[in-house]
């Protein structure tokens, strides 16, 4: 193991003090950036040392389109969007009104067995009391176009690409709300 200047357990220590993030108690110090991206700890004795298993800082996964999870009080269930929690709250509400019934979140369809290819669709919904009549609604971010400046659906090639093959394998047309 390695051992430390104390120049650089003092540069590490100013360091931790200005930093609010992480507390700093009187046996771990802050390293360089290099060595905080590797997830090592100085202690006492001066000896990096990786923390155990399930015990390092782990950055938080970064959605594509940066959505944040949201958790709604109304359904007591988790959203992986603000704007997918705000439709299936009015969903939800509408459900309760008796405008619409069988209200399903986040239905699986299995495209392909192998190799295993499937989508999940946000909602799916009757209209009414009619069993027959099946909604199917996805949530999605829009964003304008650059030369016609046209609200758009924020959708992937591979998630259209997943639409289509949806469609020709049951039959079934997804709203993007």
């Amino acid at each position: 193991m390695r051992n430390y200047p104390e120049d650089h357990i003092y540069q590490c220590e100013k360091r931790a003090r200005y930093d609010a993030r992480i507390p700093v108690s009187e046996d771990v110090y802050r390293l360089t950036p290099k060595a905080e991206r590797k997830h090592l700890v100085v202690r006492n004795d001066n000896l990096p040392v990786p923390p155990t298993k399930g015990k390092g800082i782990k950055p938080q996964a970064r959605n594509t389109h940066h959505a944040v999870k949201v958790w709604s009080e109304l359904c007591q269930r988790t959203f992986d969007s603000r704007a997918e929690a705000v439709r299936g709250e009015e969903l939800w509400l509408l459900q309760k009104a008796g405008e619409i019934s069988d209200l399903q979140f986040q239905v699986v369809f299995i495209l392909s067995v192998k190799p295993r290819v499937k989508i999940t669709i946000d909602y799916a919904y009757c209209l009414g009391h009619n069993l027959a009549a099946r909604v199917y609604e996805d949530a999605k971010g829009w964003r304008l176009t650059k030369k016609t400046k046209k609200l758009v659906p924020r959708v992937e090639r591979d998630f259209r690409v997943k639409l289509a093959w949806l469609k020709s394998a049951y039959g079934i047309d997804v709203k993007l709300v």
